[in-house]
């Protein structure tokens, strides 16, 4: 329910790109660890990915240190349960990212919410890639999520020359 999706290509000049940004939600604190989750992903996908998704597309949203774990409500919390939704550690424990919007006065109108993280990939330069942000509700269509993207983040490493001899 209530699908929002951005997406569009680009070239990027070095071999990764990376952005930052922020996932909120109302189901924090109610629904945490529940099967009552809402999702969302930066689908990746051009020369060289790989991924199990549309297009060869793989997700960039993960879990700071993790290969696989999605960002999302089951995932990065304040809870310390071993299983939480349908996720198991590593991708649950992971208070540490975690920021707890209920004490008022409220900071969002999200009842918690991510530090800031990194989607972060490798790339081919000079080559055509796309990119699908993609949020939803899970099951309802009453509590919603969020995800702020850091104003002109989206970047890719620059090159750096280096003397060889006599030869820059």
């Amino acid at each position: 329910f209530d699908r929002c999706v951005l997406e569009f290509d680009f070239v990027p000049l070095a071999d990764s790109i990376k952005f930052q940004y922020v996932f909120g939600s109302t189901e924090y604190q109610s629904y945490t660890c529940s099967n009552f989750s809402d999702v969302f992903g930066f689908f990746l996908s051009g020369p060289g990915i790989n991924g199990p998704h549309s297009n060869n597309a793989k997700n960039i949203a993960l879990v700071p240190g993790t290969t696989s774990c999605p960002v999302g409500v089951n995932t990065i919390n304040g809870s310390t349960a071993s299983n939480c939704g349908n996720f198991t550690p590593p991708c649950t424990n992971n208070g540490i990212y975690f920021v707890n919007n209920i004490p008022l006065p409220r900071t969002v109108g999200y009842n918690g919410f991510t530090t800031v993280l990194t989607a972060k990939s490798a790339v081919t330069p000079n080559q055509t890639h796309h990119l699908k942000l993609a949020i939803a509700d899970g099951t309802d269509r009453i509590l919603d999520s969020g995800v702020w993207l850091k104003e002109a983040s989206l970047t890719s490493a620059t090159q750096t020359v280096v003397n060889c001899g006599p030869y820059t």
